[in-house]
């Protein structure tokens, strides 16, 4: 069972992730670049699936996150493109 105290500081932390900017980051050894035309950093960005909001899934994801130890999404692919981001319940 979860304390009151736990849930609102899982909410905080949340919303605080909710409002954050996204951007996809190449790394190659030591070093890091910002990747500019990336498609799965675009559906993060905006809206990952017909159903939720870069917000919604976001305020999915750190709780279970932080829950559950693991947090998975799947990504929907047509024709060799990422078309949707969705949250996917570990079971």
């Amino acid at each position: 069972m979860m304390s009151v105290a736990f849930l609102a500081c899982m909410q905080t932390k949340s919303r605080s992730f909710m409002s954050m900017p996204v951007t996809a980051v190449e790394r190659s050894g030591s070093t890091r670049s910002v990747v500019e035309d990336d498609e799965v950093a675009d559906l993060l960005g905006m809206r990952p699936n017909e159903e939720m909001t870069a917000a919604d899934l976001f305020g999915w994801t750190i709780p279970r996150r932080d829950t559950f130890g693991t947090a998975y999404w799947y990504i929907e692919w047509f024709r060799g493109r990422p078309v949707a981001i969705w949250p996917v319940r570990a079971s």
